[in-house]
């Protein structure tokens, strides 16, 4: 929870998860700092308490200018989709992108950083133990892009902490409910599908 009233910073915010969070931040009245791509859709974002940025996450001087005078860091961007024509879609922008919100973050001595990861990072379990916070998904079980990046992010995740970036990871399980019809909220997806008799099942996957 936010503590005291500031600027917030937040990538993602245009996503699935990204707009609840934003309204959440300003219902308790902070200023709030989205960072958007040319392309994406405000819908919902029309507030003077909301700031659009538009830069990108392989951008570091489009993050900063909308990072600066903040206290906080909220980062959801990511590629969350099951495939891409170029796997190394996955990599810069769940790891690369990533890092440079991060590194930002470091040099402008943010007071908190909030990462969203995602349940596959804890991976399937080679035994019938029930799994906690100590053990770690190795590469090589990995099923797809997405996964594997999301791993590689939360180990860097664990070099940024070392350093001392006040970070917290957030591992959500799968999200779904109303909202935006996009790859994040795919189990409604499934659900309006199955509804209205069409397939929900694809032959296209990352690797």
């Amino acid at each position: 929870m936010v503590e005291k009233l500031n600027k917030v910073f937040v990538t993602g915010g245009t996503g699935f998860i990204g707009p609840k969070l934003v309204a959440e931040l300003v219902q308790k009245g902070h200023i709030v700092h989205v960072l958007r791509r040319p392309t994406s859709h405000t819908e919902g974002l029309e507030d003077e308490r909301i700031h659009l940025f538009t830069g990108d996450l392989m951008n570091s001087e489009s993050i900063r200018k909308a990072m600066e005078g903040c206290t906080q860091v909220y980062h959801l961007a990511a590629y969350a989709k099951n495939w891409a024509k170029d796997s190394k879609t996955f990599y810069q922008s769940n790891v690369e992108g990533l890092c440079n919100v991060w590194e930002v973050a470091k040099v402008l001595g943010m007071e908190r950083v909030v990462f969203t990861s995602s349940i596959v990072t804890c991976g399937p379990t080679e035994s019938r133990v029930v799994g906690n916070e100590e053990r770690q998904c190795s590469m090589p079980s990995c099923f797809t892009d997405y996964q594997a990046t999301k791993i590689m992010g939360e180990q860097h995740a664990c070099r940024y902490a070392d350093q001392g970036l006040p970070l917290i990871t957030v591992i959500p399980t799968r999200v779904y409910g109303p909202g935006k019809m996009n790859e994040g909220n795919a189990v409604t997806r499934m659900i309006d599908l199955y509804d209205r008799g069409k397939s929900f099942l694809s032959d296209k996957f990352s690797n």
